[in-house]
């Protein structure tokens, strides 16, 4: 069942509405996306509540700090909202699922799994469901209609665009291998 209202989510970004300017529905769209889509890989309630407050800071230094190269900036909004909510194991998994959502290829065996989970289902919001993971195409599409894009990825694109011109040797500093 696709999860419509994610107070965890709201709650984060009604703070952050300002700086997310005309990007606040595209942006909370790509985090309920990115929760919703966690489920898929049968993770627990727990892990899931985890996920969402994760979706929700895992981009946000994008707007907050202006920057393409915004992993830190994420990070460190994040921190200041867990040294508030959660416990130092919740921290430090959180950190390392903004850390790795943009890598290209799987994490090592050593890895939590739900580093590993956050990153799948960031990629496939990102390639709209291209990049699958086995999971079913028609859920991933019930997904994304149900949240609209409203503008998102043509933000990302520009953002990349004029990042290439600015900084052609570094255009994509989130991105790992």
């Amino acid at each position: 069942m696709i999860d419509t209202k994610i107070q965890t989510i709201d709650s984060v970004l009604s703070r952050y509405r300002e700086a997310l300017g005309q990007d606040y529905f595209g942006y909370r769209n790509h985090c309920y996306r990115v929760s919703n889509f966690s489920k898929l890989f049968d993770i627990s309630t727990s892990e899931y509540q985890l996920v969402s407050s994760v979706a929700a800071f895992h981009d946000l230094g994008i707007w907050t700090n202006k920057t393409f190269d915004y992993i830190d900036h994420s990070i460190n909004l994040m921190k200041l909202h867990h040294a508030m909510q959660s416990d130092a194991h919740d921290l430090l998994l959180s950190i390392e699922m903004i850390k790795n959502h943009h890598k290209i290829f799987s994490l090592d065996k050593s890895a939590s799994r739900l580093v590993e989970v956050f990153r799948k289902c960031d990629w496939i919001d990102i390639t709209f469901g291209v990049r699958n993971f086995g999971i079913n195409r028609k859920k991933i599409r019930e997904i994304l209609s149900t949240f609209p894009n409203s503008g998102f990825h043509k933000y990302l694109l520009r953002l990349s665009a004029k990042r290439i011109k600015t900084n052609p040797f570094d255009p994509f500093p989130m991105m790992k291998l």
